[in-house]
């Protein structure tokens, strides 16, 4: 890969700040965004040269989602400088009109492309199609300049060929190639990858990382934003770690360990714990002297989220709260919907008190006493249009009516006491659900779920979008409930969250249990080394 020589680049607000060499790409120069009282950027100033590969790194919150959408002119920043090719340019003016007039380009994890449709239709949607005088699609032309780009991007396939049928991997690079298909050469613009190995096998990851390498190497500037860190290493030159909106560190990744690499993103950087010192456990290992087959506890046996996946078995005694950790793709929410019956797993059996579980189907699962809260309140959780008081009885029927009797009176009461019970703020029992905070409509999907004191209770993200008042509460409501012997298996993405609130984390690997921390190494360090330390091959060369 192509390594220009290091330049010196002045901190944020120096007058020198604008004079870049044409060796550099961008600029990020005090870039600051914040949402109300928070602060989602705060003054974030780095350089991404051209020829490079540069990790965009940081844990969930960080600010990394929200830096790229100022540079694509999607998100409008509150104040600093995007300084590309020595042109120094406010904020202000940055459009995404703006980023495709200066060459950036943007794969996001939803690629956006047409899986009905074949690779050339792909390519020539959006920029046309090569047609006669008379209008009509000329498609030996399509389909020889398809073939050109491919073979320009390493893409070995037919342009005739549906997209459903290509491996994730081509699909990806259809992506970029799409993205980059009329830049003259490839040695000019900025490449934004998001995620882009997120669904991706591991067989395939090294076949994207090598394109990657081949368009820095062209002169191509790479933004890569990841969670996995062999993949930095494998790839980048350097590496930039946002922490809460602030820059924590961008160095070159060869002076990066992976020790201290993990500390940054972690939020401890001063922490000198390894890997070894986490005395991480080998999956599987019981975290309690109690028998979780006969005491109300969980015994899951040999599932498997997917039929090539390695099985998944795990035991939880009663009243235990268990922690779900992994990057994105890991397989965290797959396993909540098989346990809950909303998915069909290839293999395995759930037992509680000893007893099977029907996992054929969610009210099969429910009947069992097992209640899943997904991710989306709004979309799979909450009935929007209706009142906080259908939310809140619409599965506790039995409370206010019969064959042959109904009750709105008894109904008002349940919601207004589960109201009162919760927490929730502001919510009259006729008023819309939509209309409350987004941590009390939150509030309103778990008391839903968690009235009944289910045996198992699933959540996935349980305090995503929330404010931290109602985190604190909705932690208390799950401590509360585990304490009086439900089991809660808890969904995070926020490694913080899970030390904070979790007995016990496991941690998931592309579908494969990987760590089983407990007691004392339930710390955020500790499972951030497991998510990072995984039984898989710690680094590739592309």
């Amino acid at each position: 890969m192509q390594r220009d020589a290091a330049e010196h680049w002045p901190g944020a607000g120096s007058p020198a700040a604008g004079n870049a060499t044409t060796a550099t790409a961008v600029i990020f120069d005090d870039i600051v965004k914040s949402y109300g009282a928070t602060h989602a950027l705060n003054g974030v100033s780095f350089a991404v040269r051209r020829g490079s590969v540069h990790a965009l790194l940081g844990g969930n919150g960080s600010g990394k989602s929200t830096l790229i959408k100022i540079l694509a002119g999607i998100e409008r920043a509150d104040s600093g400088r995007v300084i590309v090719g020595g042109a120094a340019h406010d904020v202000s003016t940055v459009s995404p009109g703006w980023a495709r007039a200066k060459h950036l380009h943007f794969v996001h994890q939803d690629f956006g492309i047409f899986p009905a449709l074949t690779v050339a239709e792909n390519l020539s949607v959006g920029r046309g199609f090569e047609r006669d005088p008379l209008g009509r699609i000329q498609w030996s032309k399509v389909n020889a300049r398809a073939r050109s780009v491919c073979r320009r991007f390493g893409l070995d396939v037919s342009p005739t060929a549906s997209v459903s049928s290509l491996a994730p991997a081509q699909r990806t690079l259809l992506a970029i190639a799409r993205t980059l298909q009329d830049q003259d050469g490839e040695a000019t613009g900025v490449l934004v990858l998001d995620e882009p190995t997120v669904a991706l096998p591991d067989r395939e990851v090294s076949q994207l990382l090598k394109a990657v390498a081949k368009f820095a190497s062209a002169g191509q500037a790479v933004i890569l934003v990841t969670h996995r860190l062999q993949e930095a290493y494998a790839v980048a030159d350097e590496i930039t770690v946002l922490r809460d909106g602030q820059l924590v560190a961008s160095e070159p990744a060869a002076q990066l360990d992976r020790t201290r690499l993990i500390s940054l993103i972690a939020g401890n950087a001063g922490s000198t714990t390894s890997a070894d010192e986490t005395q991480i456990q080998t999956a599987g290992r019981p975290s309690s002297s109690h028998d979780s087959a006969t005491d109300g506890g969980v015994v899951a046996k040999e599932l498997r989220p997917w039929s090539n996946a390695p099985p998944i078995s795990f035991e939880s005694p009663r009243g235990q709260i268990l922690g779900v950790a992994g990057l994105l793709g890991a397989g965290r929410s797959r396993l909540l919907r098989l346990l809950g019956g909303v998915d069909r797993a290839a293999a395995g059996t759930l037992l509680i008190s000893g007893q099977p579980v029907d996992l054929s189907s969610h009210r099969s699962a429910l009947r069992c006493g097992v209640n899943y809260v997904p991710e989306d309140r709004t979309t799979d959780g909450l009935f929007g249009s209706e009142t906080v008081e259908m939310n809140l009885t619409c599965f506790s029927t039995s409370e206010f009516s019969g064959m042959w009797w109904f009750s709105a009176r008894r109904r008002r009461r349940l919601a207004d006491r589960l109201i009162a019970t919760f927490g929730v703020v502001g919510a009259g029992s006729g008023r819309v659900v939509t209309a409350l905070s987004g941590g009390n409509q939150q509030k309103v999907l778990l008391s839903r779920w968690m009235q009944s004191e289910p045996r198992l209770l699933l959540l996935d993200e349980p305090t995503k979008g929330v404010d931290v008042r109602a985190r604190a509460d909705i932690h208390h409501l799950i401590r509360t409930l585990a304490a009086r012997g439900s089991n809660v298996l808890v969904v995070s993405s926020d490694t913080e969250e899970l030390a904070a609130l979790c007995d016990r984390v496991l941690v998931l690997t592309r579908g494969e249990l990987t760590a089983d921390l407990a007691g004392a190494d339930v710390t955020t360090v500790a499972i951030q080394t497991a998510i990072h330390s995984t039984s898989r091959a710690e680094a590739r060369t592309p």
